[in-house]
């Protein structure tokens, strides 16, 4: 392993996870370091190896190749039970003829059955670390399944069969059940899918108080991107099988590293269209000038040479300033694009209420031209199909993609900073939560 295995947390390297009726690897990362602490989401479509990840982590799978590490120490060949972890299913997969203490304190009654039989006086970890006491007593179970109920707000409720509870209660159910062993790394394969709409926002906002007070290592699997981008700390983006991109929240949706990611997060999502790329060098104008079917943007100069070959050219709905188009188009007395940016023309074709705002579909005014999306605010314009209308963007949230779809860097893109700030703020809140950890962790184990 490395020595970034040192550092805490969870490394994967040189995984790979490959099924005998598959044409390719079900996952296949060369190396994946999850931060120690972190609320870790790694989000994706169907079948892009995210569950596979989870269940090698959790020991449940056996990788073809590869290494897995958790908090320095190689956890590869041991099977799930001694990596020091938790998991909560889609399911929950609680008992029905239990009750909720005795469904949280179900797995600390099977161990300490299982010590009594061994003879063991002293449980050790897998960090060499004697924990408490094998053959733990009811009163201790008791005391801890009273911490972890009321860690997850269920007190009081501790008597009641799951069939008594509602579905974001039998959530918190196996929540405390994950938590009651204070695990370093709590796995988490899509636990709110099962809930609606408000349970689920209530849901998302319960996961990271907890993981705010308990401050274990928590890896969240969904498809969900807006669960995502709101709960993670550091968010992992997979695409058949492979890491598209791994960063924070914001670096990621800002700076997304390929047109899958760009497409993928965000709703609506990103305008993508292939564009001509032209110099441009005069007394008033200098860089790259950028055409397509009823587009005109420019990147001032010096820009970086750009690749050979077909460059896309994205934007945010969001990030689109929305204004009356003139009917002379390009152009008209109005003018068209006289400065680094983009605008863009259209006509409205579909009108969408979100309650807050609007996002308005257009369609190019122009043959050949690609559709785009512009949200605004719920009382803005653009409220009928067939009106025309003119988009600018501004050059700072252009962004580039060369012939592989990979991100192109123009002069006017965030640039390094904003990694950097990033990557601090993501490093300051690990800190935080690890300080928090053992206090949390002992706490429950108490």
């Amino acid at each position: 392993m490395t020595d970034r295995a040192a550092l805490g947390g969870i490394v994967l390297r040189d995984l790979v996870k490959s099924y005998a009726d598959a044409d390719r690897p079900a996952l296949d990362l060369p190396e994946l370091t999850i931060p120690p602490g972190s609320f870790t989401v790694v989000v994706g479509p169907s079948g892009c190896g995210k569950s596979t990840a989870l269940r090698l982590i959790a020991g449940l799978e056996t990788p073809d190749a590869g290494h897995i590490a958790i908090d320095g120490a190689d956890v590869t060949d041991l099977p799930p039970g001694r990596r020091d972890l938790s998991m909560v299913f889609q399911d929950f997969a609680l008992y029905p003829h239990m009750t909720v203490a005795e469904n949280v304190g179900f797995g600390l009654r099977i161990q300490a059955r299982h010590d009594r039989r061994r003879g063991l006086t002293a449980r050790i970890t897998r960090t060499g670390r004697a924990d408490a006491p094998a053959a733990a007593s009811r009163a201790e179970i008791a005391e801890s399944v009273r911490r972890a109920c009321a860690l997850v707000r269920l007190d009081g409720k501790e008597h009641r069969r799951p069939s008594q509870l509602s579905g974001g209660e039998r959530q918190r159910v196996a929540l405390a059940r994950a938590l009651v062993r204070g695990p370093s790394v709590l796995l988490l394969d899509e636990p709110l899918s099962a809930l609606d709409a408000q349970l689920r926002h209530h849901a998302r906002a319960e996961l990271v108080r907890l993981h705010r007070e308990f401050g274990c290592t928590a890896v969240l699997v969904t498809h969900d991107q807006l669960e995502a981008l709101s709960m993670a700390t550091h968010l992992v983006v997979l695409d058949g099988g492979r890491l598209s991109q791994a960063g924070s929240p914001q670096e990621v949706y800002s700076r997304p590293a390929n047109t899958f990611v760009a497409g993928f997060l965000g709703s609506p999502a990103m305008n993508l269209q292939p564009v001509e790329t032209i110099a441009e060098e005069s007394a008033t104008t200098a860089g790259v000038g950028l055409r397509a079917p009823g587009l005109q943007a420019r990147l001032a100069g010096p820009a970086e040479p750009l690749p050979a070959g077909p460059v896309s050219l994205g934007w945010r709905p969001a990030d689109g300033v929305p204004e009356a188009a003139p009917a002379g188009g390009f152009g008209s007395a109005a003018g068209g694009l006289t400065g680094a940016g983009l605008v863009v023309d259209g006509i409205v074709d579909i009108v969408e209420y979100t309650g807050d705002g609007r996002v308005v579909t257009c369609r190019s005014t122009v043959e050949g031209g690609s559709s785009w999306a512009v949200t605004v605010p719920a009382e803005g314009p653009f409220r009928a199909a067939g009106e025309r209308v003119r988009v600018r963007v501004a050059a700072e949230r252009l962004h580039l993609f060369g012939p592989d779809g990979r991100r192109v860097e123009h002069p006017e893109s965030d640039g390094p900073d904003l990694r950097a700030r990033d990557r601090a703020d993501a490093g300051a809140e690990a800190e935080r939560v690890a300080g928090q950890r053992l206090g949390a962790a002992d706490q429950v184990r108490a």
